[in-house]
């Protein structure tokens, strides 16, 4: 909590001064990893996330449950009524955000399984996080920015799939990774523009 708290105040200024960038969750994941990493001192196999997960299903439908489950894992919670409860706050904050969240989730799925990529749950809430962010938050909402959305959606699921083989021998989780990462390369992209128009 403490990094997290001094990383925040100093990478708030950073990211605005330097390129009016929103902070986003970029201390959390600062801060988790070298706790990740320190936990590996005392246990080599590292903090088993994937012992959170469960197999039952709570729909009938499979591809409905992995998308309730990928929303669970946004808080760390990956189960499918934990995932549906997000998504009904979603919903009620936004139908558009909604409508986003889904997309994003097809669109990212499909670039990742077109790519030979296997199981993405535990990380595929970063290509609903990217849709929504690109296309219904910092955006005006729309045809461009929706397409902006699902390109960002479907490079989220390209930089999950790089960045696990980086950080996979080191035991650390790409927690909201790649929707940062996506996120700060299209938001500074569009904001490096001469002309500001739509999205």
């Amino acid at each position: 909590s403490l990094l997290s708290t001094l990383l925040s105040h100093w990478l708030a200024g950073l990211l605005w001064k330097t390129a009016r960038l929103p902070m986003l969750s970029l201390p959390f994941v600062l801060a988790c990893w070298p706790v990740f990493l320190a936990w590996q001192v005392h246990a080599p196999a590292a903090l088993p996330l994937s012992a959170l997960a469960i197999a039952s299903s709570w729909s009938a439908w499979p591809w409905l449950d992995q998308f309730w489950i990928s929303l669970g894992w946004l808080l760390m919670v990956p189960y499918p009524l934990s995932g549906a409860m997000v998504f009904v706050g979603i919903l009620a904050a936004s139908r558009y955000l909604a409508l986003l969240a889904v997309a994003g989730y097809v669109c990212g799925t499909f670039v990742t399984q077109l790519l030979g990529g296997g199981s993405d749950t535990p990380f595929a809430f970063n290509y609903s996080l990217a849709a929504m962010a690109l296309g219904g938050f910092f955006a005006v909402p729309g045809r461009a920015s929706f397409l902006v959305a699902m390109a960002g959606s479907a490079l989220a699921a390209w930089l999950a799939m790089a960045l696990s083989v980086l950080l996979h021998p080191l035991h650390l989780p790409l927690l909201t990774a790649p929707f940062l990462a996506v996120a700060y390369l299209v938001l500074g992209s569009l904001g490096a523009r001469i002309n500001a128009s739509r999205p």
